[in-house]
């Protein structure tokens, strides 16, 4: 972590943060489980899902920006 003591040779945060960039954008898909249907005491239904995971490099920041999608039912619902 930069610190005005501990600068990795960077005079501010930003052109640290900048430095240590590694690519400009990952895309990955996370597979998870959720109810689908409660019938109380303990039952349920389970249905699975693939949420698609975008992380893209914001420079302005000097960071990264996640976006999420979960596809159900055939149709794409951004988060």
């Amino acid at each position: 972590m930069w610190s005005e003591s501990n600068n990795y040779g960077f005079e501010n945060e930003l052109d640290y943060l900048r430095s240590i960039k590694e690519d400009d954008s990952y895309t990955f898909t996370y597979p998870f489980e959720y109810i689908t249907k409660n019938y109380g005491n303990d039952y349920y239904d389970i249905g699975t899902a693939d949420m698609v995971v975008r992380v893209q490099w914001n420079d302005a920041e000097a960071g990264y920006t996640v976006a999420y999608d979960v596809p159900r039912d055939g149709q794409d619902r951004p988060r």
